[in-house]
């Protein structure tokens, strides 16, 4: 019982999203972070981006009911009740908003907080009512990059909107690919995305559209927010990589081509915020 508790988190989310918590916090610490916050904004982060996944899991269940691939999680299956994930989330979301309100700073809590409630209430509403709803969602994914940065400096500035928009920039491909290697199972959910609502051939277009953004912010961190240059070459060396592993894909079948897209996405990410984290060392 243990475990379905745990995966009602979601805890591939949460780990993946926690990469970007750290990569951004460490940028932030120019090469001297704090151990004792990284530590405690890691959990305090986990811990509401993981009632975030168990609220999401509660107002999806009919919906994840229909699609073979969410078809055998707890709460379609009624092996957790709906009042237990209630219960669940919201002591996840008390731990970690206590944890980041007393240790770390309250700003870093609002970004949570904000993150969550688009995460579960705006976007949840979108995807069911509009094929726009993976740039609506886009919000709720970027806010842990930028939890790690307020961490550190508690404000936003030019910096934290940057690292936020290479978040945004990011998710777009990586999602949308999602939308087209798994498009049977959000036509049997009728979710309206934009790969059943335009066209995959659309869908592409935009997910090329989006990684082009993706290149040209990535430069900005070093242009305005001080970031070395060996962070810029190496982040466009793998962008780059990326559109050109997307071009010759493209006489693969569609589902081939997007599955590779969405697995090239997740080395792009891993060495982005490698490189964040390292940054103080590059030149």
């Amino acid at each position: 019982m243990v475990s379905k508790y745990y995966n009602l988190a979601k805890p591939g989310i949460v780990y993946g999203n926690l990469l970007s918590t750290i990569g951004a916090l460490i940028f932030a610490s120019r090469g001297d972070p704090d151990i004792s916050l990284l530590i405690l904004t890691c959990i305090g982060t986990a811990l509401i981006i993981g009632s975030s996944c168990v609220y999401n899991n509660i107002v999806d269940k009919q919906i994840d009911a229909k699609m073979p691939r969410t078809q055998s999680r707890a709460l379609p299956l009624e092996q957790i009740s709906q009042t237990n994930a209630i219960i669940y989330g919201s002591i996840l979301i008390l731990l970690g908003s206590s944890l980041l309100l007393c240790y770390v700073n309250a700003l870093t809590l609002i970004i949570g907080i904000i993150g969550a409630f688009w995460y579960v209430v705006i976007y949840g509403i979108a995807k069911r009512t509009t094929h726009h709803s993976t740039l609506i969602g886009t919000i709720a994914g970027a806010t842990p990059s930028l939890a790690g940065y307020t961490a550190v400096t508690n404000h936003i500035d030019t910096t934290g909107i940057i690292l936020f928009m290479i978040l945004i920039f990011w998710q777009m491909p990586h999602f949308y690919a999602i939308a087209i290697f798994r498009m049977q199972d959000y036509k049997a959910a009728h979710i309206p995305i934009l790969s059943i609502v335009k066209g995959i051939k659309r869908t592409q277009i935009e997910i090329f559209i989006y990684t082009l953004l993706l290149l040209i912010t990535l430069p900005l961190l070093t242009v305005y927010s001080g970031a070395s240059l060996g962070f810029a070459v190496i982040t466009l060396a793998f962008t780059s990589r990326w559109i050109n592993i997307m071009t010759l894909s493209l006489g693969k079948s569609n589902v081939a081509w997007a599955r590779e897209v969405f697995g090239q996405s997740l080395v792009l990410i891993l060495v982005i915020n490698v490189a964040l984290a390292i940054d103080y060392w590059m030149i």
